[in-house]
């Protein structure tokens, strides 16, 4: 029996209220808990998504992680979250679909898609 029963990643939000409206309603994702402007669980396909406030003043936005959502139709997906205000662009690997964005502090994130062989 495995010890591990779940995982989470952290990500550091400079607004509680702002980073639940950019998972929730851009992302789509639902929101699991909150805990006032101090902690919120976000559900995301096969992870939890915890989101704290910054108070430690030497780590910074953006650096500290990168969250990769697959999807099977990535030029649909960046469609509807450009539509939602999500500065997002397709890159195009030698074996993958890649579209980078970040949320509204910078912490970032991107699509993937595999490219099929012909």
């Amino acid at each position: 029996m495995p010890i591990i029963k779940s995982s989470l990643v952290m990500v550091y939000v400079s607004d509680m209220d702002r980073a639940i409206d950019f998972y929730t309603n851009k992302l789509g994702f639902a929101e699991k808990v909150r805990y006032g402007n101090e902690w919120a669980e976000i559900n995301a396909p096969g992870l939890i998504i915890a989101l704290h406030p910054l108070r430690d003043k030497k780590m910074f936005f953006a650096h500290n992680m990168q969250i990769g959502f697959a999807v099977d139709d990535i030029l649909n997906a960046i469609d509807e979250l450009k539509a939602k205000g999500v500065d997002i662009k397709l890159y195009d690997e030698d074996m993958l679909h890649l579209a980078p964005f970040t949320d509204d502090d910078g912490n970032q994130m991107y699509l993937y898609s595999p490219k099929h062989s012909a």
